[in-house]
């Protein structure tokens, strides 16, 4: 449930309270496919990115949790560089750190292809896009390509569908799913199996 869109929206709503406008002071990792950003807030915080494959997440926490031995410097290029906000897109489980200097941390978590990419805005025509120019996994694999540079503050196509129950209603007629659960994960993809299948239950019970 961690790793769930619209758990990540109001996590990320939470990490962007604590450590916006301030600056990283050290990023390493100290337990396998674990990212620690330290954050030289006032205290200190730690923000924690995990990209095992059945165990997604991203949380804060305070203080400073680094070993003395057994871990590795990370992303050097993100040292010293102030927060500008911290966001979930809306239409995928991806939260975006924006960082001054036009950089930004990409956490990418898609279950066992979860990562984390640190990225540099690039102009070009006729799109903006970013270049990986770090990575957290599959680094030499990852560098030098390019995303295409999204808003995550754009509202996705089933926002709609959310707040509108004719809309809601009509699509789930006419996505061609099965049943109740098929259905939802069709309109509504970032709902995710656990709570398609809840909605499933209760919605057999009332009939």
């Amino acid at each position: 449930m961690l790793g769930n869109s619209f758990t990540l929206v109001r996590v990320s709503r939470f990490v962007h309270q604590q450590c916006i406008g301030h600056k990283i002071s050290e990023l390493y990792s100290q337990h396998k496919q674990q990212l620690c950003i330290t954050v030289e807030s006032q205290p200190v915080q730690t923000i924690l990115v995990s990209c095992m494959p059945s165990e997604n997440y991203i949380y804060v926490r305070g203080g400073s949790f680094r070993a003395r031995r057994n871990s590795v410097d990370l992303f050097p290029k993100a040292v010293g560089k102030k927060i500008l906000g911290i966001a979930c897109d809306p239409s995928d489980r991806v939260v975006v750190i924006l960082l001054e200097e036009n950089m930004s941390l990409k956490c990418e978590m898609f279950g066992s292809r979860a990562n984390v990419l640190l990225l540099e805005e690039e102009n070009t025509i006729p799109v903006t896009s970013n270049v990986v120019v770090d990575a957290f996994l599959k680094r030499k694999e990852l560098l030098g390509s390019r995303h295409v540079r999204t808003d995550p503050q754009q509202l996705p196509a089933y926002h709609a569908k959310l707040h509108d129950e004719h809309l809601f209603l009509e699509a789930m007629r006419s996505s061609g799913g099965e049943g109740v659960f098929q259905s939802l994960k069709k309109v509504i993809p970032v709902l995710g199996s656990i709570r398609a299948k809840e909605i499933d239950r209760k919605s057999t019970r009332l009939n």
